[in-house]
């Protein structure tokens, strides 16, 4: 089962309570916000692939108000939304499928930023592999990229210590009534297509970004990679 991004009712549900209620990824998304903010040259641009409903980015307008976005979404009700929370002289936003991101043209500007923020699970192995190459073309010397997503875990052969963590260290707000095995039975039924941590460092590595996990737990983590 694949999330429905072009239902108003799954989108609209996703933007007021998925995406601002788990303190998982609210963390991912401040240490994100963070670097973003100690880092940012006024004037550049930031690149976000997947950039849904604006969030990320009304995040960190809240500690740089001058910040310039492109965004690109392929979902036509979470750029709408976007464009309600964001005006369109800070936010340019495009409509476009990142499965197909050889056809992606984004306007000319000195990217010193991109960022993709749980968007890259759903797409597949090979698209990733492109959409860094797409970021690494298009960056500055020295511009910086952060992938803040869900990985590829080993849940079947390291069981007892993902359930230790799960049972211990995850936030309950997050976890609910959910046991390790019921989150894993319903995290294998979605239509995605996760790639480990590994995988995605030395795709990075290949290209020639400098790059590394910064922040890990269970499948949720941010990478930090420098052009």
């Amino acid at each position: 089962m694949k999330d429905n991004w072009d239902d108003q009712q799954f989108a609209t549900d996703w933007d007021e309570t998925s995406a601002v209620k788990n303190p998982n990824r609210l963390a991912l998304l401040e240490l994100l916000t963070a670097i973003v903010s100690d880092n940012y040259v006024e004037g550049k641009y930031i690149l976000d692939l997947g950039c849904g409903s604006g969030l990320v980015e009304q995040q960190i307008l809240e500690k740089l108000p001058n910040a310039k976005f492109v965004g690109v979404d392929a979902s036509d009700i979470m750029l709408a939304k976007s464009k309600e929370r964001i005006s369109e002289d800070q936010l340019i936003t495009i409509k476009h499928n990142l499965e197909q991101i050889d056809t992606l043209s984004i306007p000319p500007a000195e990217y010193q930023i991109a960022f993709t923020s749980f968007a890259l699970h759903e797409i597949s192995s090979e698209s990733k592999r492109k959409v860094f190459k797409f970021i690494y073309d298009n960056l500055s010397p020295n511009g910086f990229y952060i992938l803040v997503d869900r990985f590829k875990i080993d849940a079947q052969n390291l069981n007892i210590g993902y359930s230790s963590q799960w049972k211990h260290t995850l936030h309950p707000e997050w976890k609910g009534n959910l046991s390790f095995a019921d989150y894993t039975s319903k995290m294998s039924v979605k239509d995605d297509s996760p790639d480990t941590l590994e995988d995605q460092l030395a795709w990075l590595r290949q290209l020639g970004f400098k790059a590394d996990c910064l922040q890990l737990q269970l499948d949720r983590a941010l990478i930090f990679a420098i052009k």
